[in-house]
């Protein structure tokens, strides 16, 4: 090519790039002052309706703000497609000062029927009339619940205890945690309901220790009962006269009671290059916002509050998406997962290098940050993401055994970096900070701080897992047999990983180490070396041939057991 033509050329693609902007437009959107049928492009012309901005297309340079210090009842669709250098842009306008514009999937207060008193504090309202399915998610005086399941047994002889746990075992681990015990009638709070026809288990702290029925009880009958609503804010939906119950110190007409009304915030459906900042998300049965079969998708700024536990049940959910960000975002009372990447089997490309960095998900009913596919035949499709600088506080509030970042099913490539978990479950509930579960390969964890979590700091599966140079301190409730960091099998042991640099700190009766195996499956050479262990007990390490320890051995005898920790020290601060 001769050389003025090769000029023309390079000036052509900057002028054309140039016009990307030119050609971009920005569109306004304001609640209370906006009109659908004003253009839309200027802040004295606004639409007014999410509706109308899920009908349009936008171009590459697009941009859609939203008026800060308004609210929409309803859901946001993108369906655009932006490109590297000129995104698809949702985002906020108006004062700095005002609160962020608000897309919320409750009930407009003025839409509710009616509210009857059918007894004593306790208030129904058909939820016919509101043209609506039953809702997984009701806010009462500004905190999110569930509702409740209720169960009728025909062999309750010995009665669990509120604050008892009953698990499901049947293809998908289900657990109910029990609030209220009346006669053959249990009610308690279940993220996935418990299937009719299937035997259920019993799991009780009793005298300050964790037991387990020996027995199943008989399959459990759902029921509807008004009685067991104990305390102001339990409800449930009776399905068949499709009335809402709910106990209340007042009447509902209050306004103190919002019921989710809508399942998806936002969603970003076969996009690329889009950009979502600055937005909150409130109030919806399934998921604040959902990328589902997208790349290069950003949210930053956004927060999540009030996700109720139906279907996916996330604050924030990577579906079969690929190099997307979540930023400087927060989730606050998601009743099922706060933050989720997820692969399906149908997935081509998968769910991949994908990076949650520097975001904060507080109160969550299961896990805090989860990433997981549907078993080991589809665990190469989870690979090479990040989850990086979050915080996670108080997970597990309503699950009983999963983690504030939990792993399953992943394949290689993913790392867990720098990210603080800690106040993870319960006295009833159990939850460790980081949870690398069946299927697990691979995994880089390292410079975390895991404090105060009520199973264990670390609890690992899976094979060839690098764990460095992080802190783990007070980690595991008096009522289980757990640890600081533990190696557990269920369908494999854990194998191949190395355990270097960490710091571990243990309270008065609680473990450092844990290792229990499948005895006829090997043990798979695990490396110990470099960390620091700090207790209030001499025999803090478990060396396991099953699945349980019987024989705690202070560090002299765990190094021969092991193998390992040649270099590692031990300090024993007994009072």
């Amino acid at each position: 090519m001769r050389p003025w033509c090769a000029a023309c050329v390079i000036f052509f693609l900057c002028h054309l790039l140039a016009l990307t902007d030119l050609w971009s437009a920005t569109y306004f959107v304001d609640s209370r002052r906006g009109d659908d049928r004003f253009s839309g492009l200027s802040r004295n012309e606004p639409w007014k309706s999410l509706d109308k901005v899920n009908n349009a297309r936008f171009s590459p340079g697009d941009r859609v703000l939203l008026r800060r210090g308004r609210l929409w009842h309803g859901s946001l669709l993108i369906v655009s497609s932006g490109s590297g250098k000129a995104p698809v842009i949702i985002g906020a306008y108006g004062p700095e000062g005002d609160d962020k514009p608000v897309i919320s999937g409750f009930l407009p207060d003025e839409s509710w029927c009616d509210w009857s008193e059918e007894a004593n504090g306790i208030y129904s309202t058909s939820i016919n009339c509101l043209d609506i399915s039953p809702p997984s998610l009701l806010s009462y005086r500004g905190t999110s619940r569930p509702p409740l399941t209720i169960l009728k047994f025909e062999d309750l002889c010995t009665l669990p205890a509120a604050g008892a746990v009953i698990l499901q075992l049947d293809g998908t681990y289900r657990s109910m945690w029990l609030q209220s015990v009346h006669g053959d009638t249990v009610s308690g709070y279940a993220l996935r309901p418990l299937v009719p026809g299937i035997r259920v288990h019993v799991r009780e702290i009793r005298q300050g220790r964790e037991d387990s029925w020996p027995d199943t009880l008989s399959a459990p009958v759902a029921v509807s009962d008004v009685h067991v609503l104990e305390e102001p804010g339990h409800w449930f939906v009776d399905r068949k006269s499709n009335r809402l119950y709910i106990r209340a110190t007042e009447s509902p007409r209050s306004g103190f009671v919002k019921i989710s009304a809508r399942s998806c915030g936002i969603r970003v459906s076969g996009s690329s290059h889009v950009e979502i900042r600055d937005i909150k998300v409130r109030g919806f049965n399934e998921t604040g916002v959902w990328i589902h079969k997208s790349s290069y998708v950003t949210l930053s700024g956004v927060e999540v509050e009030d996700i109720g536990s139906r279907a996916h049940r996330s604050g924030i959910l990577i579906f079969d998406a690929r190099r997307c960000t979540v930023t400087d975002c927060t989730v606050r009372s998601a009743l099922g997962n706060g933050i989720v990447v997820y692969a399906s089997p149908q997935a081509l490309n998968g769910a991949s290098w994908n990076r949650i960095e520097n975001c904060t998900v507080i109160r969550s009913g299961a896990a805090g940050i989860s990433l997981a596919t549907d078993g080991h035949d589809f665990s190469y499709l989870l690979h090479d993401n990040s989850v990086m600088k979050n915080v996670v506080e108080y997970s597990n509030a309503f699950s009983y055994d999963a983690a504030g970042i939990y792993l399953m099913y992943t394949g290689t490539g993913n790392m867990i970096r720098n990210n603080i978990v800690r106040h993870g479950g319960s006295r009833e509930l159990r939850s460790c900070g980081i949870m690398l579960d069946t299927g697990s390969r691979g995994v880089t964890v390292d410079y975390n701080r895991l404090y105060d979590n009520s199973l264990a700091g670390i609890a690992v599966t899976g094979q060839g897992h690098v764990i460095s140079h992080n802190i783990i301190a007070n980690n595991g409730m008096f009522s289980w047999e757990t640890a600081q960091f533990v190696l557990f099998a269920v369908d494999e042991n854990a194998g191949s990983c190395t355990f270097t640099h960490n710091r571990l700190e243990a309270s008065r009766g609680q473990m450092l180490i844990m290792q229990t195996v499948i005895s006829e499956k090997g043990r798979g050479g695990n490396e110990f070396d470099y960390n620091t262990y700090v207790a209030k007990d001499e025999k803090t390490f478990c060396w396991s041939d099953g699945m349980g320890c019987r024989k705690w051995l202070d560090f002299n005898a765990w190094k021969k057991v092991s193998r390992g920790d040649r270099h590692s020290t031990f300090t024993c601060k007994n009072p």
